[in-house]
């Protein structure tokens, strides 16, 4: 009996270990993907302003062409 408790202990003390390498490998995973929501956010910023500061040199570059041709008409 003795030794049936004892292997019953032992295979309790391997899954607890196990457990636990699980539960950290959890926690690196939500770390791991916490830090990629963060780069993401960061990308969608810059590809956001990137975009806007296209928008405005496109609006420029209109301007500067429809002076071009308001000049063209005047020579």
């Amino acid at each position: 009996m003795h030794r049936l408790i004892g292997c019953l202990d032992r295979f309790v003390g391997c899954l607890e270990q196990f457990v636990g390498r699980v539960d950290r490998f959890i926690g690196r995973l939500k770390q791991f993907i916490g830090r990629l929501d963060v780069l993401v956010g960061w990308l969608g910023q810059i590809y956001g302003w990137l975009t806007h500061i296209v928008g405005h040199l496109g609006d420029i570059l209109k301007r500067v062409s429809s002076l071009k041709d308001t000049f063209h008409l005047v020579k």
